[in-house]
């Protein structure tokens, strides 16, 4: 999945969580939209990594961050749990939320690597390092990206990414009550 994609997911899970986790502001629903949709691209922050080791802009078929520990549940869901645990603790109903967030938009991210991409996610880490997915290529760099272009799952982000912005602009034209 490409970054639109991933920032549509983010969106989305954060949107439908924030409508089940009780009386929120709508500021604190406007934030937590936020961190949701910036957390949902994390996992592919590591590509600064890349550019760093490489010295230069670089998607050669030797970047597989699918294979790095940025792309496994634990490396996510086990700081989200710590906060959650913090916030019960204290009684902070918004380090509840956004532990509860970060969880979500990260595994929503991982969940849509694991549909068409080249080798999909370790879902099994830190047991095993076998990828996991469906629709998987295994073709990397830019020919990678084009192959997915062209493949029926990008169709399906592409739609995500419609229902984001018609969503929103639902959002933004409701009165608000």
């Amino acid at each position: 999945m490409l970054i639109p994609g991933h920032i549509a997911g983010g969106w989305l899970v954060t949107r439908q969580l924030t409508n089940s986790l009780g009386s929120l502001s709508g500021l604190e629903r406007r934030r937590l939209l936020i961190l949701g949709t910036i957390v949902g691209t994390l996992p592919d922050w590591d590509y600064i990594w890349y550019v760093i080791q490489k010295g230069r802009l670089a998607f050669d078929s030797d970047f597989r961050h699918h294979t790095w520990v940025t792309h496994t549940f634990p490396f996510y869901l086990i700081p989200a749990a710590l906060l959650f645990l913090v916030g019960t603790i204290r009684k902070n109903r918004d380090l509840e939320h956004i532990a509860t967030i970060f969880a979500a938009s990260t595994s929503i991210h991982l969940i849509l690597d694991a549909i068409g991409t080249a080798d999909g996610i370790m879902l099994l880490y830190p047991f095993s390092k076998r990828m996991f997915g469906i629709a998987l290529s295994g073709i990397y760099g830019k020919e990678g990206v084009v192959h997915y272009m062209n493949s029926p799952i990008y169709l399906v982000e592409l739609t995500l990414v419609v229902i984001v912005v018609v969503t929103l602009l639902y959002d933004l034209a409701r009165p608000r009550l």
